[in-house]
């Protein structure tokens, strides 16, 4: 029983330490938050005044740019963190932080290391963005919560999704992935994936995709017979002579340039309000049913099937 006690006493304790305020500079920060600024403070033996205005500062200078950090009621709610000025494998091994938002950056031209981000660092991360980095491979494990993740423009050859449930929007597109599972992620919504070296993709356990942009992949087809809320669909460069929309009612931006298409059936998608299909071998394109078209690019070969009343930029 006393062991019970002590250990009650211990987390009351915890939880009250963390409610303590303190103060740097004009800024109020609890505690998990100040020891964060602490522990860069010493790591890079800056005071804690310089720490704190190198997370705050927002190198594009605006006020609603997401290229800075925030902190709000005394808790970072999103980080900023340069890499040649904070690099991340420093970042302390703090639980308590309310972050939910990561922002890496490496203008400096330093490649990311992630090795500082531990399980229980962020816990409560629901949108990570690590663009234009080189990195070989993303440790996603640590951010059980994530719904967002920005890694394009990187060197990933594998990105394992079965830590992140929670992810509805995944732009992962020039890598070098060569392949992607996506049933660990059922609730996908946003999915750019092209410039990679995928030769296929599996879309049978994503039905609630609403926008999907595959391009530049070495796949000679996609599948899109499952995706019922389909909103946007880009398929473009990547050779494919067939594509089949009857199970995609309410797409609305269809792009499929530079592919082998010699019909296309529009049929049943009347709401589309754009459609790029240029480079393709379309004959005859029949858009009389399309009453919401605003925007058609075709190849001048095309012969457009239309009514009297529709224009089109």
């Amino acid at each position: 029983m006393s062991e019970i006690i002590n250990r009650s006493l211990v987390h009351i304790q915890t939880s009250k330490v963390k409610w303590i305020l303190h103060r740097i500079g004009a800024h109020e920060l609890y505690d998990p938050d100040y020891r964060l600024v602490c522990a860069y403070g010493e790591e890079l033996n800056l005071p804690l005044e310089e720490v704190l205005t190198l997370l705050l500062s927002d190198p594009w200078k605006g006020r609603d740019s997401p290229f800075r950090t925030i902190l709000r009621d005394g808790h970072f709610v999103r980080l900023y963190i340069d890499q040649s000025l904070l690099p991340t494998a420093r970042f302390p091994a703090i639980t308590g932080l309310k972050v939910t938002e990561l922002e890496l950056s490496s203008r400096g031209g330093l490649n990311f290391d992630l090795s500082g981000l531990k399980p229980k660092s962020l816990p409560d991360l629901i949108d990570f963005c690590c663009v234009c980095s080189d990195l070989q491979e993303l440790d996603l494990s640590p951010f059980p919560m994530l719904e967002r993740l920005q890694c394009q423009f990187n060197q990933l050859t594998e990105l394992d999704l079965s830590h992140v449930p929670n992810l509805r929007e995944l732009l992962c597109f020039e890598n070098q992935l060569k392949e992607l599972d996506l049933s660990p992620v059922k609730g996908i919504r946003v999915l750019w994936c092209g410039d990679n070296q995928l030769t296929e993709i599996d879309l049978s356990e994503s039905p609630n995709l609403e926008d999907l942009c595959d391009w530049n992949n070495p796949s000679t087809g996609i599948d899109v017979s499952n995706l019922t809320k389909l909103k946007r669909l880009g398929c473009t460069g990547m050779g494919i002579s067939s594509l089949v929309l009857s199970a995609n009612p309410i797409l609305a931006e269809l792009y499929c340039f530079n592919n082998q298409l010699s019909d296309l059936d529009l049929s049943s998608v009347p709401n589309l309000i754009s459609l790029d299909c240029r480079d393709n071998q379309i004959i005859e394109l029949d858009v009389r049913n399309l009453s919401n078209l605003e925007t058609l690019k075709c190849d001048p070969a095309t012969r457009v099937v239309q009514r009297p009343d529709q224009n089109f930029k």
